[in-house]
């Protein structure tokens, strides 16, 4: 963590006490409220494959997720094997499902919901990197993603046009 980028903190009150407090009087704190620094310096890029519907054969399954930027250090990432199945029994989504560094999902970011997909099921492996600044944003032009799957095969994954969380 950045010792120069502001962070909010929650007190917390503890009684150690059975009785009841007396109440607190004369403290008049104003709201609290984020810095505007903090929502112009946050962004985000996705890095994506499409695979598309009906991509994955029946049976289990296995893929990397791989992105290289010489200029942004914390964004050089090679993730675990991730497994699952794929097969005709599975409900087809209305979304797009991701294969993400920590498993399936239907979403970009946040916790993996997916454990197993139908083999009709539209899919895209995503990477996404979050709390960049500008110039890193422009320097994610130069990195290079890749999704492996399988047997060796893999794709390379493109940037998305930065966004802020």
């Amino acid at each position: 963590m950045d010792p120069m980028r502001p962070v909010l903190v929650t007190g917390l009150l503890l009684l150690a006490a059975c009785s009841q407090p007396e109440p607190l009087r004369g403290i008049d704190l104003p709201p609290a409220s984020l810095p505007d620094e903090i929502d112009s310096a946050q962004w985000a890029v996705a890095f994506s494959h499409e695979f598309g519907p009906a991509f994955w054969a029946q049976g289990p399954h296995v893929y990397q997720l791989v992105l290289d930027c010489p200029a942004i250090d914390e964004a050089n990432v090679e993730s675990e094997l991730v497994f699952f199945g794929a097969g005709r029994d599975y409900p087809t989504l209305d979304t797009r499902v991701h294969l993400r560094l920590s498993g399936l999902s239907t979403t970009t970011m946040g916790q993996p919901d997916v454990s197993s997909i139908s083999i009709e099921q539209e899919t895209a492996a995503t990477l996404t990197v979050v709390g960049l600044s500008e110039d890193e944003v422009m320097a994610s032009e130069d990195c290079f993603g890749e999704v492996r799957w399988d047997d060796g095969q893999s794709a390379p994954m493109l940037p998305n046009e930065p966004f802020r969380p």
